[in-house]
């Protein structure tokens, strides 16, 4: 394996009595402003499919986001601080005292992270609706509930059913955790922890028909949804040891760093493309250029496109491999593409006697090259009697017959007179 012309793993794999999926995993610095490309190749004997051998991939550079917070948790404010968080997210906390100079200001981060006992302000409310109205993200816990903000949480498409306190030993467990989902996924290895430890001792049921629950309780009550139209993920409990034992287990800085991620509003052009697929890209606001580059990894170019209005339709080229994306004449690298061949053509299957095989070939007997011959005389006189010119000659022929025989008879009448 390769990145950025540097050899990052290379290494003998014995395939004999091994499982059917071999996991390899490397990891080395890079510099996170950059763009990272690299290939992956496979060389063994003996090999059926050698064209599949290589595969491409890139990864954008890691860009800080920003995170305004309007909590009290300590845990919250600690967890974002620039010591454990410096590079990912630089936080700025909002005091209650502020809401009005923040909505004035117009100055939103990527994403908002609001406890709900700040919903009973009316300023609050409005920040919250503006960050959702302009696409960014909101992270909302559910640390209290009054009238007022019951009101505001039906707003937001939940109903509250009341709240769950557990008494002394008798706290919950998580006892589903949605998996598949980009930000519980990394939790499939134990590296980042066990979710399934994770106590909650208060919260609050919500329902709700436009958000997908991602996390349920030991008596199946969902704790954790992700809105279905807006960048709004619910907690039915706040982030402190009232509420939960989460903010002091290890899985707690990267659930808080992939959640504000799927959160933050992204470019949604993708970067892993099949040969000779079409996708728009869109120019970053502020951006305006005259036309799209495309080059191969030589630097050479490969399609001049057109923009209009900001977007850009591009069509991959055919051939995989890494092509990177510039504006006008400018060398700076604004997205790097990989393109690799369906996965699905490496699929290979093989069967000792398949039954395609035993189809395809046709048994031929003794004496059928006669019969061949005869076939063909028959449909050869088949062919024949179906041309219509053919019966018209036929039908001339007797005809003249019939004329013939009329003549003849007309002599022999006049011949026995005589």
């Amino acid at each position: 394996m390769r990145a950025n012309e540097q050899v990052i793993l290379n290494r003998a794999v014995e395939l004999e009595r091994q499982p059917e999926t071999i996991m390899l995993q490397a990891q080395w610095e890079a510099d996170p402003g950059a763009w990272l490309r690299g290939e992956a190749v496979v060389d063994g004997t003996p090999d059926a499919l050698a064209a599949d051998n290589r595969v491409f991939f890139s990864l954008g550079p890691v860009i800080e986001g920003k995170v305004a917070l309007l909590a009290q948790s300590s845990y919250l404010r600690l967890a974002l601080s620039p010591e454990v968080m410096r590079g990912q997210w630089a936080m700025r906390a909002i005091e209650p005292a502020s809401l009005t100079a923040e909505l004035a200001q117009s100055q939103d981060a990527d994403v908002l992270c609001i406890e709900s006992n700040y919903l009973q302000s009316g300023e609050a409310r409005k920040l919250l609706w503006r960050y959702l109205t302009n696409g960014r993200g909101v992270i909302l816990l559910v640390n209290r509930m009054t009238p007022g903000i019951a009101g505001f949480l039906r707003e937001l498409g939940f109903e509250s059913e009341g709240e769950v306190q557990s008494g002394q030993g008798g706290s919950e467990k998580f006892q589903y955790v949605f998996l598949n989902h980009p930000i519980f996924h990394p939790f499939l290895s134990p590296d980042f922890g066990n979710l399934l430890d994770i106590r909650i001792s208060k919260y609050f049921r919500l329902k709700t028909s436009q958000a997908l629950p991602l996390i349920f309780s030991e008596k199946g009550a969902p704790l954790f949804f992700q809105a279905a139209k807006q960048k709004l993920f619910v907690l039915a409990f706040g982030l402190d040891r009232e509420h939960t034992s989460w903010p002091v287990h290890q899985t707690f800085i990267p659930f808080l760093d992939l959640c504000l991620q799927t959160a933050r509003a992204e470019d949604p052009t993708p970067i892993n493309f099949e040969p000779g697929e079409v996708t728009q890209a869109q120019m970053p606001g502020g951006v305006s250029a005259q036309e799209v580059v495309l080059r191969d990894a030589n630097g050479g170019v490969v399609a001049r496109l057109a923009t209009e209005q900001g977007k850009t339709q591009i069509r991959v080229p055919a051939r995989p491999g890494l092509y990177s994306m510039t504006y006008d004449d400018s060398s700076h690298v604004e997205k790097l593409f990989s393109v690799n061949p369906p996965p699905k053509e490496s699929e290979l299957d093989y069967v000792e006697s398949p039954d395609t095989l035993r189809l395809w070939q046709v048994e031929r007997p003794i004496g059928a090259e006669k019969s061949r011959v005869l076939t063909r005389a028959q449909g050869s006189r088949t062919g024949i009697l179906q041309q219509r010119l053919w019966w018209w000659m036929l039908v001339g022929g007797l005809a003249v017959l019939m004329l013939e025989m009329a003549v003849v008879a007309a002599g022999r009448r006049s011949y026995l007179r005589a």
